[in-house]
């Protein structure tokens, strides 16, 4: 990765843990949902969605942005292209190593979803091109896994006159939903705990990067070390806030 690239930086606090238990996921019994499971594989493989992502739009309106607008959608462009290309790296692996387990079911799978996710940062990354923006894609499979949260894009959430916080957990709860029809519990998002958690996660991370801002020094360091201690202990508290099972709850 060049290290002139603009809006990518690596200091950024982040989870950056991207795991998967390869030899479990290679015993899956897929015999019940088989019909269904080869269904899908054979609409992946008919690529419906292969001329979706051609802009055509003009890009004359971004004139208009200032600068402060530009750097917003410039640093979302980044960091949406790097997480698309992230994604394709870790589908493309699980592929491989699929394959040589002996699951070439699955292999096919994530080799699709291999392509479609180079295929978004393809996309992404044209558009990038189109403002001078140049980022070096295969160099970053070794710099940056990846865990870019909404509260980093709230800038430009704000460019399109959304609510960050208000959009995240729209997307927290429709996924919880859609999390309940393939595992047995999900997140209790009935009332409010598990959000507050959220924005007290979100209030450490502001709090560390201010801190960053302000002192370089031995001091900042030993005072980042708590803020760091503080963010893991809620973001674990968050993870391992009450579940419950599928349609006990309405959220």
């Amino acid at each position: 990765m060049s290290v002139a690239t603009p809006h990518l930086r690596e200091d950024l606090l982040a989870p950056r843990f991207y795991t998967t238990k390869v030899a479990k996921a290679a015993r899956t019994d897929l015999d019940q949902q088989r019909e269904t499971f080869e269904s899908l594989l054979q609409e992946m493989e008919q690529d419906y969605n292969r001329d979706h992502f051609d802009r055509r739009a003009s890009l004359s309106r971004l004139a208009d942005l200032t600068a402060e607008e530009r750097n917003a959608y410039e640093s979302y462009l980044v960091r949406s292209c790097v997480s698309e290309f992230s994604g394709f790296l870790l589908f493309k692996e699980l592929s491989r190593r699929l394959a040589v387990a002996g699951r070439g079911d699955l292999s096919r799978l994530f080799n699709l979803m291999a392509r479609d996710e180079a295929r978004h940062a393809g996309f992404l990354n044209r558009a990038l091109l189109a403002e001078g923006l140049v980022i070096d894609l295969p160099s970053l499979s070794g710099n940056r896994t990846h865990s870019l949260t909404v509260s980093e894009r709230s800038d430009f959430y704000q460019l399109l006159g959304l609510d960050s916080s208000r959009f995240d957990e729209d997307v927290i709860r429709q996924t919880n939903r859609t999390a309940e029809r393939a595992f047995p519990v999900v997140y209790a998002l009935a009332d409010d705990r598990f959000f507050a958690l959220r924005d007290q996660v979100i209030a450490a991370l502001a709090d560390l990067r201010a801190l960053r801002a302000k002192e370089p020094g031995p001091r900042g360091v030993l005072r980042r070390l708590a803020l760091r201690c503080q963010l893991a202990s809620r973001l674990a508290r968050q993870f391992f806030q009450p579940m419950v099972t599928p349609g006990a709850h309405i959220a």
